[in-house]
């Protein structure tokens, strides 16, 4: 019998798949747990519904981390802070990812989540720096932020 899987179902399939099943597996274990439905033509254009819907919203998601990308390699965007800096050059305190995430929406009204920045360290030196963000899995950027003492 041919089932659509509606989750995943290990050693069988995959959500979305089409695939061939013993009867009473799909019967009495696969369909009575909602694992899956009969792939019938109706839920076979469904499925091609959902996954078409899926893929657009993948595509729209894609194109606006490209365009956030764009924002942010502009020469223009470099996200400003003054600090306090202590006698040997060093910044008293640090600056994190929240808070370049915070100056980049509140200086350039560009939304970026702290957990994209991939920080390795927060900054606690002055000057110019680069931050990697990976705004999508396929898309990375660079955030320049500059770093200056505080009079």
């Amino acid at each position: 019998m041919k089932v659509i899987f509606l989750q995943d179902v290990k050693n069988q399939g995959k959500r979305g798949q089409i695939k061939e099943v013993p009867d009473g597996y799909a019967n009495n274990f696969l369909i009575k747990n909602k694992k899956a439905v009969y792939a019938s033509p109706e839920n076979i254009s469904k499925l091609n519904g959902q996954q078409n819907l899926e893929a657009k919203k993948a595509a729209e998601i894609l194109e606006e981390a490209k365009q956030l990308k764009n924002k942010l390699a502009s020469t223009k965007t470099i996200v400003q802070f003054s600090e306090h800096v202590g006698p040997d050059g060093r910044l008293n305190g640090s600056v994190t990812a929240k808070e370049i995430a915070d100056q980049l929406a509140k200086q350039f009204n560009l939304t970026v989540d702290k957990r994209k920045l991939q920080l390795p360290q927060p900054i606690k030196t002055i000057g110019l720096h680069e931050v990697p963000a990976k705004l999508h899995t396929q898309v990375s950027a660079m955030i320049k932020v500059n770093v200056s003492e505080l009079n």
